[in-house]
């Protein structure tokens, strides 16, 4: 069990191991004062469907990644170009998946690195979904290999198989009062353990959509379970997780079949 997960059980104040002592990218202020926080929402703000203004985003994403070196701080940039696209219909589906890649490339909140994988393999399947025969194929592989990199982050973190239930919040600590310094830590630990649960919590509803992405776009056209258990193989390295991808959709290819 890694150090998140254990906190998260356990209830000792720990946040995710690989950003435990990080600093928050969105607060790094830029010459003007304003934080990474506020100018990402700001390129964000163009978002409007079919009608966002594209190379604006861009441009101005371009600009903050310019003066934005560290590495956390250009996958926040990046990560919200990606938000742009694949929440506008997918218009570009080519540029949605150029921008995950990037945006996977880098240090990343997990909950937000496992959004851009989904948003990377639902790109290439929008782009391809009217492919046939090899070129559909090829993009069948490159859509599943995203999602099984978001999968591979869900057993790095040891995701949990069901959502797990917060703890019941203590009251309010009395600072004045005999024990305050201690009741005062309790409150701290029980904030940040729920919060934790919460951050687990998503990762479970994210890594179920995922299984349910890639079974669908094996059974979908062109079944083949051979080259999803090769993929699986290769990405998860994960005997037991394989085994559940591949029995998961074994089944649903079975229940096809009987109808």
């Amino acid at each position: 069990m890694n150090d998140f997960l254990r906190s998260a059980v356990l209830g000792t104040a720990l946040l995710f191991p690989t950003l435990s002592h990080a600093a928050d990218p969105a607060e790094t202020r830029s010459e003007d004062g304003r934080t990474l926080g506020q100018l990402v929402h700001e390129i964000d703000q163009l978002r409007d469907g079919e009608d966002t203004p594209f190379k604006e985003v861009e441009q101005r994403a371009q600009a903050l990644l310019d003066q934005f070196k560290k590495p956390e701080e250009q996958a926040l940039i990046y990560y919200t170009v990606t938000l742009i696209y694949s929440q506008t219909g997918q218009t570009h589906p080519r540029r949605t998946a150029h921008f995950a890649e990037k945006t996977a490339a880098l240090p990343l909140d997990p909950v937000k690195k496992l959004k851009t994988y989904i948003w990377w393999g639902d790109a290439l399947q929008w782009e391809h979904r009217r492919s046939k025969g090899e070129a559909y194929a090829k993009a069948r592989e490159a859509a599943t290999a995203a999602y099984l990199k978001g999968l591979k982050l869900c057993l790095d973190y040891n995701v949990p198989e069901q959502r797990l239930e917060p703890p019941d919040p203590q009251p309010n600590p009395n600072g004045d009062g005999p024990g305050g310094q201690a009741d005062r830590e309790s409150a701290g630990q029980d904030g940040a353990r729920i919060q934790h649960i919460k951050l687990l919590n998503s990762m479970v509803l994210h890594r179920d959509s995922l299984e349910k992405q890639i079974i669908d776009l094996h059974l979908r056209r062109q079944p083949d379970l051979d080259e999803l258990k090769r993929l699986a193989d290769e990405i998860l390295k994960d005997k037991e997780a394989v085994e559940k991808l591949t029995t998961q959709a074994q089944t649903a290819l079975d229940e096809r079949n009987e109808d």
